[in-house]
C-alpha cells in the first residue's frame, strides 16, 4: 500500500492500524482482565503529547518514540492504585472522568503542552515511515495478544476476569497482575498516540483527550 496506493489509501489505512493497536490494547484489561476501561484514550493523548513535547525540544526521534511509552506507562501504574479500588461499574465512570482531565491539564499547562494552540511540529511528509511504523506496532500488538492468551499471566487475567475472589484463593497476586496489564496496554496506546501525532504533525487537546 505505500508503495503503490494513493495518499488518501495509504492514510485510511494507517487510520485503521492505529484503530487496531488501541482496540487490541485496550482489550488487554477489558476483554482479557475483565475491567472496563473508558479512558483508554488518555494514554493514546499522553503518548502524543510527550513525544511532540520532547520532538520540537530537540529530542532524537526514538528517545522521542520510546520516552512517550515509558512515561505513560509510569502514569498509568500509577493511576493503577486508585483506579484498582474501584469494580464494574465505579471503575468504568472513574476512567472515564481521566478524559476530561487530562483534557483540562492539557489546556491549562500551556507552557508546556500550547494550551489551546496546541503543538505544531516541524513539517515533514512522513506518512510511509508512519505507516510502516503503525504495521510494526500493530504485528508486534497481535503477536502479544495470543502470547497473552497462552501464557500463565493470560490465564492469570482470565481468572480475574471471572472470580477475583476466587482467584485471590488460589494464590494469583491480583493487584500486581492488574497494574501489570493497564501498563503494558497504557505503553501500546502511548505508542500509537506517538506515531499519529508524528504523522499529524499537530495535536491540541480536543483532538488526543476528547470524548
Amino acid at each position: 500500500l505505500p508503495l503503490f496506493g494513493s495518499p488518501y489509501l495509504i492514510s485510511l489505512g494507517f487510520t485503521l492500524l492505529i484503530a487496531f493497536i488501541l482496540a487490541q490494547s485496550w482489550d488487554w484489561v477489558g476483554g482479557e482482565a475483565g475491567y472496563v476501561n473508558l479512558g483508554h484514550f488518555v494514554f493514546y493523548g499522553l503518548g502524543a503529547y510527550v513525544f511532540c513535547m520532547l520532538l520540537i525540544r530537540g529530542v532524537p526521534l526514538p528517545l522521542c518514540f520510546i520516552a512517550a511509552s515509558c512515561l505513560t506507562a509510569i502514569v498509568a501504574a500509577l493511576l493503577a492504585f486508585p483506579l484498582f479500588r474501584l469494580h464494574g461499574d465505579y471503575f468504568a465512570f472513574a476512567t472515564l472522568a481521566l478524559l476530561p482531565l487530562f483534557e483540562l491539564l492539557a489546556f491549562n499547562l500551556s507552557p508546556l503542552t500550547g494550551g489551546a494552540d496546541g503543538i505544531v511540529l516541524p513539517p515533514h511528509y512522513v506518512l510511509r515511515p508512519a505507516f510502516y511504523l503503525a504495521t510494526a506496532l500493530a504485528v508486534a500488538t497481535l503477536w502479544l495478544t495470543g502470547a497473552l492468551s497462552a501464557s500463565r499471566f493470560g490465564y492469570s487475567l482470565k481468572s480475574i476476569r471471572n472470580d477475583e475472589l476466587a482467584a485471590e484463593v488460589v494464590g494469583i497476586r491480583i493487584f500486581p497482575a492488574k497494574l501489570a496489564v493497564l501498563a503494558l496496554s497504557a505503553l501500546f496506546a502511548a505508542l500509537a498516540g506517538a506515531i499519529q501525532a508524528w504523522q499529524l504533525s499537530y495535536i491540541d487537546p480536543p483532538t488526543v483527550f476528547g470524548l
